[in-house]
């Protein structure tokens, strides 16, 4: 389905036990490589779509349950209680800038995805990646250049 427009659709984990609904397109895709996403996905990597935290309504909050992965990260993940997907990630910048991070293979049939702009933490990868996109090592590039593309997608 291709979207011009913002719309309202559900994404279900793979139970369907829990959806998200998004009133937006995604501000940006990230792959992450890091350790923490491959621990919550349970996959080498975390492939995911970057929306307005306000933009995103949640269906079943008593099925997800969400856990710290590092003290000092602003990110909490939250898994469905049924199957144990990475359903969403709740990421605070700022007491007024709060995201949330959806699995791209959970909203991939019904929103029109934006490309990858950028692998991040690449250094941690369990595979090489055949895109052309740009690969960023190193955990404060990695850092950087997400927050990059956040900032950059919320002002343009």
């Amino acid at each position: 389905m291709v979207m011009d427009q913002a719309v309202k659709s559900k994404h279900y984990c793979e139970c369907n036990t829990v959806a998200v609904s998004s009133n937006a397109k995604p501000l940006v895709r990230l792959v992450c490589h890091c350790e923490t996403c491959q621990r919550y996905t349970k996959q080498d990597s975390s492939d995911e779509c970057i929306f307005w935290y306000k933009d995103v309504s949640h269906e079943d909050l008593d099925n997800i349950t969400y856990k710290k992965y590092q003290p000092s990260s602003p990110v909490v993940r939250g898994t469905c209680n049924r199957c144990d997907k990475a359903i969403m990630s709740v990421a605070s910048a700022l007491s007024f800038m709060k995201f949330a991070l959806i699995p791209t293979e959970i909203v991939a049939d019904t929103i029109e995805l934006p490309p990858v702009a950028a692998h991040v933490f690449y250094h941690r990868r369990l595979a090489d990646s055949s895109d052309t996109c740009s690969k960023h090592s190193g955990y404060w590039k990695s850092q950087l250049v997400t927050q990059w593309y956040i900032l950059k997608s919320c002002m343009f």
